[in-house]
């Protein structure tokens, strides 16, 4: 059962925050040896994550705002956990991105909106 709320809240978080991408489609991750970015990501400007930036988001290719999926992630090494937003993200990149995510030590998975 999907829970409109959620994705509802979502949607306001999004549509109220301006989207900042620093790591355009195809940048090279500064730490991490042979990462490159397969979908835009960036984050939301005026929003606060658990990390201490703005709520992290992956910037897919379908031209609308819409909050397609997120990502949930637990870090094994600290029991950290975050979420991702998926904005506009086609199956293909909402895969592409989860992958990123799972590496080393990192549990991650995909929950898409509406599955189908």
């Amino acid at each position: 059962m999907m829970d409109t709320q959620f994705w509802n809240a979502l949607e306001d978080l999004a549509a109220r925050h301006q989207i900042k991408i620093d790591k355009p489609r195809g940048s090279k991750h500064a730490q991490i040896a042979n990462l490159t970015y397969p979908v835009d990501y960036g984050y939301l400007d005026g929003t606060r994550s658990k990390r201490g930036g703005g709520v992290e988001l992956y910037m897919g290719t379908l031209g609308n705002l819409n909050v397609t999926g997120v990502i949930s992630m637990l870090d094994l090494s600290d029991y950290g956990s975050t979420m991702k937003l998926l904005i506009g993200c086609s199956a293909q990149e909402m895969a592409d991105a989860v992958a990123v995510e799972k590496r080393g030590g990192v549990a991650a998975t995909l929950i898409v909106r509406n599955p189908g």
